[in-house]
């Protein structure tokens, strides 16, 4: 049997050694998945309730283990692995409390136009499997995301990690099973994006809803792999923020910043692209890069770490790389930039321009890139220039301007003196244009991955 060696992105030693699904295993996964939904979806709420919280008990007594797992396995500072932990403890105890208050089922009396009367009713049944696909590294919180919502609704859910970081993704499955959930209905494929196990899996009919985030590329190919079923698809974002010149420049960098580094930039749920009016530009950029040279780099086990290693050495160079290109254009680095090894440095680079790459693509890495701006319509132009639309933020002490921004940014959120990174397990979240499509959010996600069924009477 092959396995996979999982590093630690800091040392590069081996962690943990995975056994990698193979292709001949799939059929028999998905057996187990048909006996998984079977038995879940004969489970009342009240007891999926209950396994939830029991779920949610135990991952707060191991919330420092997982955690330092997490950081092993991603590079992500510790400090930012356990608040994810305490993301996903605080999604299974609302996940609980929504079973918990009963059915969403509605019950309406009704005269048709033809003077018929008819007693309507409607439940929302499980569609059966849904496979989570999940990108590094955060594969805890987002499979929290994927798979909670389809065992709630009623599922049994699959899940595919990253073959980077699965072990957190092994860890959640071990947690819910030992909370009270059927091992059939909660079970991880281990297996890289191409490998013929993978391809495997797409193909097989009986998976009802794909649930993916990660990069455009991979959805395109999860598309053209599989047959006709539901998606849902969370496909990246170069988040925009706007400095209007009312605001408070000292508070906006220390929030942007903050969004901005977190996870070494690893994640399209940060602010990525700075956008400045011009009579604050020289005091923001020169905060901002004050602030994050004032960021601690090295090991993500130490608590004083604000910034580990990205994937690979690879990945680094990569980055860096497209900052000499945008320097080579007119691009100037106001901070950071140098690497060693897996580490970038927090780097803050006024742009060539918007037709920049580093403005005009996901980045990956601790990078927030600037530009100017003159009024608020320039502004939400160079917000809106990018195929990507997840979530934006403004800077403002003017409701008028917060309300336009709202209305014309063309994104799923819009976070008003706040920068992007933020996802409330109450409301919707979701994007826009290339950012793909579908929604989230606890209760959404379950519609998603459910199906209203009418009763029609006639009286």
């Amino acid at each position: 049997m092959a396995v996979i060696p999982v590093l630690d992105k800091f040392t590069e030693n081996t962690i943990r050694e995975v056994n990698e699904t193979a292709p001949g295993e799939i059929d028999g996964i998905i057996v187990n998945s048909l006996v998984g939904a079977s038995l879940i979806s004969g489970l009342n709420s009240g007891v999926k309730s209950d396994y939830l919280m029991e779920a949610a008990g135990l991952l707060e007594k191991k919330r420092r283990e997982i955690a330092d797992l997490l950081t092993s396995e991603s590079g992500k500072p510790v400090k930012f692995a356990l608040e994810e932990a305490d993301h996903c403890i605080e999604l299974a105890r609302y996940a609980a409390s929504i079973l918990a208050a009963g059915s969403d089922g509605a019950v309406f009396g009704n005269a048709t136009g033809q003077g018929d009367f008819h007693s309507l009713s409607y439940l929302r049944f499980p569609i059966g499997i849904v496979l989570g696909i999940t990108p590094y590294p955060d594969n805890l919180l987002i499979a929290c995301n994927k798979i909670l919502p389809a065992l709630s609704a009623g599922n049994a859910a699959l899940l595919k990690p990253s073959s980077m970081d699965p072990l957190g993704a092994l860890a959640l499955r071990d947690i819910l099973v030992e909370g009270g959930f059927p091992a059939e209905a909660m079970q991880v494929i281990v297996a890289g994006r191409r490998s013929p196990a993978t391809a495997k899996l797409l193909r097989n009919r009986e998976i009802s809803m794909v649930s993916f985030t990660g990069s455009a590329g991979a959805s395109e190919e999860i598309f053209r792999a599989s047959p006709p079923r539901k998606f849902s698809m969370q496909v990246g974002s170069n988040c925009p923020v706007i400095v209007w010149d009312d605001s408070d420049p000292d508070s906006a960098s220390d929030i942007i910043a903050r969004s901005s580094f977190r996870n070494q930039g690893q994640g399209c749920l940060r602010a990525q692209r700075i956008i400045v009016m011009d009579r604050l530009e020289e005091y923001l950029v020169n905060r901002l890069a004050e602030i994050s040279s004032g960021l601690r780099t090295g090991n993500p086990h130490d608590d004083s770490t604000d910034i580990g290693p990205l994937a690979s050495e690879e990945r680094a160079v990569a980055i860096e790389n497209a900052i000499l290109k945008d320097l080579a254009a007119g691009g100037q680095v106001i901070t950071g930039g140098n690497r060693k090894g897996s580490i970038l440095e927090p780097t803050v680079i006024k742009a060539s321009g918007r037709e920049s790459d580093l403005w005009q693509h996901e980045i990956g890495g601790p990078v927030a890139v600037v530009l100017s701006a003159g009024s608020l319509s320039e502004a939400i132009e160079l917000a809106n220039a990018a195929s990507s639309g997840l979530q934006a933020g403004i800077f403002t002490s003017d409701l008028s301007i917060a309300d336009l921004a709202f209305r014309n940014l063309m994104c799923g959120s819009v976070l008003i003196n706040d920068a992007p990174g933020y996802r409330f397990n109450s409301i919707p979240y979701a994007g826009m244009k290339g950012s793909g499509f579908g929604t989230e959010g606890l209760r959404f996600s379950m519609e998603e991955m459910s199906v209203p069924r009418s009763m029609i009477v006639r009286r």
